[in-house]
């Protein structure tokens, strides 16, 4: 299965959790805390109980639309119609599991050496745990994985490859530059009395082992100060109609691209003019403020210089449409600074999918795990997480972050100026 995201891939167990935690709430902590995929592990409970854990697992994970994969038993992976089964071994032969569930589910498969990691790519795995890669309390029978035997299979099996065994903050700088896709973490999570602020801290660490490849930037908001003059024209805009835009109008605009915000603003106000008509007033207002009063972003040069000096390529991915802002980057003196520049309106989605992103990745021949993206819009990190790449928001006051946009989140920061940014970037090259 494609565009599965095996970054931070956690692993339920009971024996490690912490006295202090609920089951059921460790595993939502850990997907608040940035857990990409969960695995639930039971080895000790009857099928009964077992069944009933895996459906309110399942419960709470696709509440975040995060995968959930069962360990071992196909037959609960089936009952609770799981995303996907984790088998070793010594388990059902992977080309019958496939046949038993089908082209739409994911197959992990456990592999210590290079042969069985063959095997298990040319039996159609969707992905490997690769491992034991150090002794653990948590599989005591584990055989162990040489750092030289793990280089050998990424360098000849390009399904996914995530590493466990013994996988926390003293071992994960081990797999640097290896291209690993995912940490198969354990007890570093579930050990914690705040799981949250550790699938956090794990995440971090993990992208520190991508040094930055690329760098994709929003415009309203990121590098440009036009965020105060959409009000401004709205108001204008809407005045030609003699109608004041109230709140409720203000706060669903934001989260449109512009051609929806005017067919509201028609329906909800009952405005009496063609559609194609009310967007050529639009977009003549909006060329003109911006190639006229819109200015660049605090820190917008520190940051572009920055990446600039490092030789890192940068593009544009924005929701405006190109006439309404390229004049603008030049009289700004940035629009040389890119490689490529794309709006959603070149895409069937917008960017609470991940397309744009992936095509500035494949444009510019970077990792997308290496890669970070400057935003000010909650929707967007969808899409940006949709294209595993690291997000950098800069918080303003157009959206609200809960709790689910916040496990997306990466880097927060006010403005580009802040040391915090600087820090977090430094610490990838």
């Amino acid at each position: 299965m494609n565009n599965i995201d095996y970054s931070l891939y956690f692993i339920t167990d009971r024996d490690t959790l912490h006295e202090d935690y609920d089951f059921f709430q460790s595993v939502e902590d850990a997907i608040l805390g940035g857990a990409t995929l969960v695995q639930l592990r039971e080895k000790t409970l009857d099928t009964k109980n077992f069944y009933e854990v895996a459906l309110k697992v399942k419960e709470i994970c696709h509440k975040y639309n995060v995968p959930l994969i069962i360990n071992d038993r196909l037959d609960i992976a089936l009952a609770i119609d799981a995303d996907g089964i984790h088998v070793g071994q010594d388990d059902m032969p992977i080309t019958v599991i496939r046949d038993i569930i089908g082209d739409n589910k994911i197959i992990g498969v456990s592999a210590t050496t290079y042969e069985q990691a063959l095997k298990a790519y040319n039996d159609g795995a969707d992905y490997l745990g690769v491992g034991a890669m150090y002794s653990t309390n948590t599989k005591t029978d584990a055989n162990m994985t040489s750092l030289d035997k793990l280089k050998k299979i990424r360098d000849n099996i390009s399904i996914p490859i995530v590493v466990i065994g013994g996988i926390n903050e003293n071992t994960i700088p081990d797999f640097k530059n290896l291209n690993i896709d995912g940490l198969a973490i354990v007890s570093a999570i579930t050990s914690k009395k705040d799981i949250v602020k550790a699938s956090e801290y794990i995440k971090s660490l993990y992208y520190d082992n991508f040094p930055i490849e690329g760098a994709i930037f929003d415009l309203d908001g990121t590098l440009l100060d036009s965020i105060p003059i959409w009000d401004s024209i709205l108001i204008k805009y809407l005045n030609n109609y003699n109608v004041e835009p109230d709140e409720y109008y203000q706060k669903e605009i934001w989260t449109l691209d512009i051609y929806d915000a005017i067919k509201l603003a028609k329906e909800y106000f009952n405005i009496d003019e063609d559609i194609n008509l009310m967007m050529k007033k639009w977009d003549d207002m909006m060329k003109k403020e911006y190639n006229e009063n819109v200015g660049l972003f605090k820190g917008s040069i520190n940051i572009l210089n920055y990446f600039k000096n490092k030789n890192i390529p940068m593009a544009i991915a924005t929701a405006l449409p190109k006439d309404y802002f390229l004049d603008c980057l030049v009289n700004n003196g940035i629009k040389n600074y890119f490689n490529t520049i794309y709006s959603t309106y070149e895409f069937e989605n917008g960017k609470e999918r991940g397309d744009i992103f992936i095509q500035i990745s494949k444009d510019l021949n970077i990792n997308p795990k290496a890669t970070i993206v400057f935003e000010d819009s909650t929707h967007s990190l969808y899409g940006i997480k949709e294209a595993q790449m690291q997000s950098c928001l800069i918080d303003g006051s157009k959206y609200t972050i809960n709790k689910d946009t916040n496990r997306l989140i990466d880097l927060k920061i006010n403005n580009l100026k802040e040391d915090k940014l600087y820090e977090y970037l430094n610490r990838k090259f």
